[in-house]
């Protein structure tokens, strides 16, 4: 199904439940996974403002912001997620890229190696992988 049928289909999910804060992350999904990522931004904050303390959602507005080079407002972003969840590693793991860009590299390493250990935890080798690569990154 193309990316475009599965908006209109999400949207009349919205239609018939304006409270459907899934359908909106659906959206803000697609349309970073095609490149649109104001229109991701626009669906995030949608999906935000009917569930405020959703840190995946708030993660994902975040990196949308990084995307279109908003950084102050995306680590905003990823420091809200933390404070709703502070165990929540790929804000941790965001974060640390955000640290990175500003040349904090002692708290970028820390929400680097956290990310790792969370991501462990749980199991998430994906996400372990991505946090092993940022500290390769930041070890260089």
């Amino acid at each position: 199904m193309s990316p475009e049928k599965k908006i209109i289909i999400l949207k009349n999910r919205i239609r018939q439940n304006p409270g459907d804060y899934k359908s909106y992350a659906q959206i803000g999904d697609i349309y970073s996974q095609y490149g649109n990522f104001n229109g991701a931004i626009q669906a995030y904050l949608r999906a935000i403002k009917i569930k405020p303390k959703d840190e995946f959602n708030i993660n994902r507005l975040g990196q949308a912001l990084w995307k279109v080079k908003r950084y102050p407002e995306a680590f905003k972003q990823f420091k809200k997620a933390l404070t709703i969840n502070p165990k929540f590693a790929y804000a941790h793991l965001n974060i640390s890229k955000a640290f990175a860009l500003v040349n904090d590299k002692s708290n970028a390493l820390a929400h680097a190696r956290f990310a790792a250990k969370l991501f462990r935890k749980h199991g998430d080798i994906k996400g372990e992988a991505m946090a092993k690569q940022e500290l390769s990154e930041l070890y260089k």
